[in-house]
C-alpha cells in the first residue's frame, strides 16, 4: 500500500505551518482471516458460536477444541453471500478434528 502526500501553507505565512493530506492510493486492500466457530449441539437448526478470529489458518486451527469446532475463511470488507444464498455451505469451511484441509479455501 503506498501513501501520496500533498502539503499546503496555512495560517501566518511566518510561522509556515504545512498540512499534509495523505491519500491512499490502494483503497481495495482486503484481509483474508480465519474464523472458529463451534456448533451448538443443543439447538435445532444450524446454530453456531463465534469462538474467534485470527489472522493465520495455523492459530485459528489450534484453537479448535473439539469435533465441533470449523474454521472458515472471510474476506474483510467483502460481503460473501446474499440473502438467497444464506442455506449453502460456507465456501472453504471445514472442521480439522473431523477432516482433512480442503485444497481449494476460496472465500467465494
Amino acid at each position: 500500500m503506498a501513501l501520496k502526500g500533498k502539503s499546503s501553507k496555512i495560517g501566518n505565512p511566518s510561522l509556515q505551518i504545512e498540512e499534509y493530506i495523505i491519500e491512499l492510493v490502494n483503497p481495495k486492500y482486503t484481509m483474508r482471516l480465519f474464523v472458529v466457530g463451534v456448533l451448538d449441539g443443543y439447538r435445532k437448526g444450524n446454530v453456531w458460536e463465534l469462538q474467534g478470529v485470527y489472522d493465520t489458518e495455523e492459530q485459528a486451527v489450534e484453537n479448535c477444541f473439539d469435533v465441533n469446532c470449523f474454521v472458515g475463511p472471510i474476506e474483510l470488507n467483502v460481503p460473501t453471500q446474499s440473502r438467497d444464498d444464506l442455506s449453502e455451505p460456507w465456501p472453504g469451511a471445514w472442521y480439522p478434528k473431523l477432516e482433512e484441509r480442503p485444497k481449494d479455501l476460496s472465500c467465494s
